[in-house]
């Protein structure tokens, strides 16, 4: 008796599922990059923060910049004819809760209720 065809799909499908799984759990993840890097496959290594910046395609698009001292992802997106770029310094965590707040509408009260609440410094 032959097998319906979502049946077939489903055995199918966890096979292969389970022979790419086995593939992965064997090679180390270098190995992956090796094998695919510079090919027209579609992939790219999953990399840390502190990763990234470094690796050649990111390096190649000038994805990150070094400004006051600290790493930024560069401004995007990116024109050829508006050129961009980061504007200062990081800010403090909180220097700029005050007014983000009021912008967004809370009131000068709703904002000392917040303090006394110690929900905002």
């Amino acid at each position: 008796m032959r097998p319906t065809r979502g049946s077939r799909s489903k055995n199918s499908s966890t096979t292969q599922y389970t022979l790419r799984r086995r593939c992965l759990q064997v090679s180390e993840p270098w190995r992956w990059v090796a094998v695919f890097e510079g090919s027209d496959a579609c992939f790219a290594p999953v990399l840390s923060p502190a990763a990234a910046p470094d690796h050649p395609h990111n390096r190649e698009r000038g994805t990150s910049q070094q400004v006051h001292d600290a790493l930024h992802p560069a401004p995007a997106p990116r024109f050829s004819r508006t050129p961009s770029a980061i504007q200062g310094p990081p800010s403090l965590p909180g220097a700029h809760t005050q007014q983000a707040l009021v912008d967004w509408g809370l009131s000068l009260d709703e904002l000392a209720g917040l303090r006394a609440e110690q929900a905002i410094a």
